[in-house]
């Protein structure tokens, strides 16, 4: 449970900095995504010393190479959307969206795995992102923008991430197997992209919110891997919606980005009633 209440501070974290990166500061995307996925890598690697697991009879198995390289596939795909989404929407309007992936990705645990088939469960994380998803719905009509549709594809491939992970855990610690994807990734959007170094002069003076930025993602997605692996994704992602709850509070105070505040605290309110239950039911 800390694990997962760890992986949503990280979300709200990395969201608010990436947002400060990515819009206020316009840093480029081609930029962005492979110097953050080699910091990720340098920052997971410290730890990975002190929960090391691999068994590697199973992992090179024809199995679980394409489970992994499924997962590469779909980490590729949702990072480029989402980083370019959270770029061109506002931050309060790019939460909202990805507001369907909890519920996605319940649904989806559900009907893969068995063990994830625990109706108070079930229940409780539809209604909590049910409740957010409603608030959205009353403020105005979704119009399915390019940016709306690149956030739901983002949005899809995250929840078949999830699966796809479940499954690697049972080879990979969670910080070998963030160490691995990290560096895999880092690599692709470099082949992608093509940054030269000297492309880099100008960010120095970004490079502390860089790092914060970076320390934030791997305390997201490291606790998130464990909590997966111990409490399993649909109790995960209910606790998990609490980091919306953060960003709405940042985006309002902050970026003030403010809109409907009554709906968002009824929504607020009722995803706290349901991670509570979820948490000493």
């Amino acid at each position: 449970m800390f694990t997962a209440l760890l992986a949503a501070l990280g979300i709200s974290g990395s969201d608010v900095t990436s947002k400060k990166l990515l819009d206020d500061k316009e840093y480029p995307i081609k930029r962005y995504l492979p110097l953050l996925f080699l910091l990720l890598a340098v920052i997971t690697a410290i730890f990975v010393p002190f929960s090391f697991h691999f068994d590697a009879g199973k992992a090179f198995s024809f199995k679980y190479l394409i489970i992994f390289a499924a997962m590469i596939f779909a980490a590729v795909s949702w990072n480029i959307r989402y980083y370019t989404s959270i770029k061109k929407e506002t931050l309060h309007e790019f939460e909202l969206v990805l507001l369907l992936t909890p519920i996605t990705t319940v649904i989806l645990a559900s009907i893969f795995y068995r063990d994830e088939r625990d109706t108070g469960l079930f229940i409780a994380a539809l209604i909590a992102s049910g409740a957010l998803i409603f608030s959205r719905l009353q403020k105005q009509h979704i119009i399915l923008t390019q940016n709306i549709k690149r956030t739901l594809l983002a949005m899809f491939f995250m929840a078949v991430e999830v699966l796809l992970l479940k499954t690697l855990l049972n080879v990979y610690s969670p910080t070998f197997l963030y160490l691995v994807r990290t560096i895999i990734l880092c690599m692709i959007y470099v082949i992608i992209y093509k940054p030269r170094l000297t492309d880099y002069r100008p960010d120095i003076p970004l490079l502390p919110l860089i790092l914060v930025n970076s320390a934030f993602g791997v305390l997201q997605m490291v606790m998130k891997y464990y909590s997966y692996h111990a409490l399993g994704i649909v109790e995960t992602t209910t606790i998990l919606l609490i980091a919306p709850i953060i960003v709405y509070a940042v985006s309002y105070f902050y970026f003030l980005e403010r809109r409907n505040f009554k709906k968002d605290a009824i929504a607020a309110a009722i995803i706290i009633g349901c991670v509570l239950y979820t948490i000493f039911r």
